[in-house]
């Protein structure tokens, strides 16, 4: 949500390539993923940092669960087949701060890119 948020406007693609996200990361269906959807968007607005929305699942998860988030992070940054400079800086912050490793922040990207339809201009 955070990621979608960052340009000012989820455009409907970018929230499809959120709840496609959950589906297939969580098993989520339907009504669950936009439930999820709605309680994410809710939590994301209220946030006072980053720090607090990245915390738990820096503790939790696995290097390689940690690089599939940044990767699913980045479908939705091109769902809409452009890439915001809000929504990239959004995605280096929360890669740091799970501890991301900049080589697997980029082949994330790569394949963010690839799977989420979008060209990088750069």
């Amino acid at each position: 949500m955070e990621v979608g948020r960052a340009d000012g406007h989820i455009a409907p693609e970018e929230r499809e390539a959120m709840r496609a996200a959950l589906e297939s990361g969580l098993g989520l269906a339907g009504e669950d993923a936009e439930e999820l959807l709605r309680v994410a968007e809710g939590q994301s607005r209220r946030a006072i940092s980053l720090y607090e929305l990245t915390q738990d699942l820096d503790r939790g998860l696995t290097v390689e669960e940690k690089i599939r988030i940044v990767e699913l992070l980045w479908r939705v940054v091109f769902a809409d087949g452009r890439k915001d400079p809000h929504e990239e800086h959004r995605v280096r912050q929360i890669a740091e701060l799970l501890h991301v490793r900049h080589a697997d922040f980029i082949a994330a990207k790569i394949r963010g890119r690839a799977d989420g339809g979008g060209r990088d201009p750069d």
